[in-house]
């Protein structure tokens, strides 16, 4: 009796510590999800495809550590794509700012706001017009990052009037491959997206991109394609597609690869796009 006894106590703390540990993130998500329904009802939002305000982390593993480091969001002011919120003057006004974490108690990267010579901060808003704001959010590394190091950079956006509202993201960003960086720059409007590489290498490189066709096609006027050592294809519905090109890439060169989308409303920004990963794999085959 006494053994059931314990075990029924053993299982009711356990019960009661799993609550405590969970209650305030959860009070926290319940609280913040009412208040955006409430200021909704308001006829005010502020959101973005990538903070929150409950404050979600990402992680990106694709920085050399030795040029500079850069990914989009967007910040948002309307409830949704078909009910668009008018605010006094030419839109949201809401402020912007950038903390880098110390490694080692040594600042090792700087954060700009829309240019590379930007603040740490901004103030703006978001237009009236389209209720949406691109922003681009750059690192400059301060002294040679070695393979392994992570820079851990938070994204505050918050406003002031018409209400108060904070969201914010933490972006931890790992120095993988210090022989290769690689970024897509991509809209929802863009017929097409492009690939950017930088072969910091002081030698040749050997680079393979593998792709899915029913996405993106690969400019086939690009000088990386002509001049490919190898390809390999894929057949949808009858018709043979290219899928992956090998091309060698000489040292320290930068190619800009375009790739056509068969959906012209989908991001493939990387990072920070909608897609949520590479929609071109990219891989050193040396």
């Amino acid at each position: 009796m006494k053994r059931k006894l314990n075990k029924k106590k053993v299982f009711l703390c356990i019960v009661i510590l799993i609550t405590l540990i969970t209650m305030p993130a959860f009070g926290r998500y319940v609280y913040n999800s009412a208040r955006d329904l409430y200021l909704k009802s308001q006829n005010f939002s502020f959101s973005s495809n990538l903070l929150t305000t409950s404050g979600r982390t990402y992680r990106y593993s694709n920085w050399s550590g030795v040029d500079n480091y850069e990914f989009d969001l967007q910040l948002y002011s309307y409830e949704n794509e078909l009910s668009l919120f008018t605010y006094d003057g030419d839109g949201l006004e809401y402020t912007l700012t950038c903390e880098v974490e110390k490694i080692n108690e040594k600042v090792v990267a700087t954060a700009h706001i829309g240019t590379i010579s930007g603040e740490n901060s901004e103030e703006t808003y978001i237009p009236n017009a389209t209720n949406i704001k691109d922003v681009k959010i750059y690192l400059k590394p301060t002294e040679h990052l070695k393979e392994g190091d992570t820079v851990r950079v938070t994204v505050t956006a918050s406003t002031e009037s018409p209400y108060k509202k904070q969201i914010s993201a933490t972006f931890n960003i790992r120095v993988r491959n210090q022989n290769l960086t690689y970024s897509i720059e991509d809209s929802s409007t863009s017929i097409y997206a492009t690939l950017k590489l930088i072969n910091t290498k002081s030698t040749q490189n050997k680079i393979t991109l593998t792709f899915d066709p029913s996405l993106v096609l690969i400019d086939t006027t690009d000088e990386c394609y002509k001049n490919r050592t190898s390809q390999t294809s894929r057949t949808i519905s009858g018709v043979k597609y290219v899928n992956s090109v090998t091309f060698n890439m000489e040292a320290e060169d930068v190619k800009h690869i375009k790739f056509y989308k068969k959906n012209i409303n989908a991001n493939y920004t990387y990072p920070g796009g909608s897609y949520g990963s590479l929609v071109v794999n990219i891989a050193e085959t040396n």
